[in-house]
């Protein structure tokens, strides 16, 4: 492995079924990245390169098909430090930044919506770009800063089926806003764990996070636990593939078994593989957390070597 090979941190599906992007740091870099490389994969297996995100690093991506290119992809992305980066088919990014209240706290991810891009992040900002204009979004949620110290977030929000958006963050912190709403609401958890992703399921949610938290949103706001004691590990992916609900597990991929308790996957991982990323897209389930990217198809699972990993 070369010093300046990829390891790939977010992961979303492409127009096309069965692609994916990806968003990855240089590891040469160590823990101090200063760019972000965007990839995608094909379902032949073959690999494509994006762009660089050169003014901020990616800790949220998300696509979608293009409206003016069919067939082509939408690429957007958030940097900690509030840069919308937005690539369109065959034409070169475009960068924005987000007017944050709180420009010390990070932006830790976004979503697309029927009505905007959403980001959220440190102090339980969020706000919405649409139409070339930022709007805040987080009437009920912003908690301002006490001398400029972070004291609580937002991992990720999403839109649900019937055009509820959903947000959850530190301290088992999880809100709703329905449609035609400015305000949000709280939902009380049954965790102060960080919750750290959502998937968006039927018409409800699947949301995890630190020390093994998984809990289910039904439509109508009551929530479910179905955390698993028996496990340590922190839940920061989820995916919906073939009727199974997957979650990473740090080097382990685990799905609800018969008994009640999560069983882990059998996926060929490499030695001191992590997992921390996952998608659905098409007749695929990939996960990649490091710099090996899997993919689970009709004939099992298929390891993907990036060429700059070569």
């Amino acid at each position: 492995m070369n010093k300046s090979s990829a390891y790939f941190t977010l992961m979303t599906p492409a127009a096309s079924p069965g692609a994916v992007i990806l968003a990855s740091f240089m590891i040469d870099q160590g823990d101090e990245p200063t760019f972000t490389r965007m990839y995608f994969v094909r379902p032949d297996k073959s690999w494509g390169f994006t762009g660089d995100i050169r003014h901020d690093l990616a800790h949220g991506l998300a696509a979608r098909p293009s409206t003016t290119n069919p067939g082509l992809t939408e690429i957007y992305a958030i940097g900690r430090d509030a840069t919308l980066w937005t690539k369109l088919p065959k034409q070169d990014p475009i960068e924005t930044k987000a007017p944050v209240r709180e420009p010390w706290m990070w932006m830790e991810n976004l979503c697309l919506t029927s009505d905007g891009v959403y980001v959220c992040g440190g102090q339980r900002q969020v706000y919405r770009y649409a139409d070339d204009q930022w709007t805040a979004q987080d009437d009920g949620l912003y908690i301002p800063s006490v001398d400029g110290q972070p004291t609580c977030d937002l991992r990720a929000l999403t839109q649900l089926a019937d055009g509820t958006l959903l947000a959850v963050g530190s301290g088992g912190f999880i809100a709703v806003r329905t449609r035609g709403a400015s305000a949000w609401t709280t939902i009380d958890a049954p965790t102060k764990a960080d919750l750290l992703c959502v998937l968006p399921h039927e018409n409800g949610a699947w949301i995890a996070g630190q020390n093994a938290t998984l809990v289910h949103l039904a439509a109508d706001h009551t929530l479910a636990d179905h955390s698993d004691p028996a496990i340590s590990a922190n839940f920061d992916a989820l995916a919906w593939h073939d009727g199974h609900l997957y979650i990473t597990a740090f080097d382990q991929l685990l799905t609800p078994g018969g008994t009640g308790h999560l069983a882990p996957v059998d996926i060929p991982l490499k030695p001191d593989s992590e997992l921390h990323a996952l998608c659905t897209s098409g007749d695929y389930l990939y996960a990649t957390g490091d710099q090996h990217v899997y993919r689970l198809g009709p004939t099992g699972w298929t390891y993907l070597l990036c060429p700059q990993n070569e």
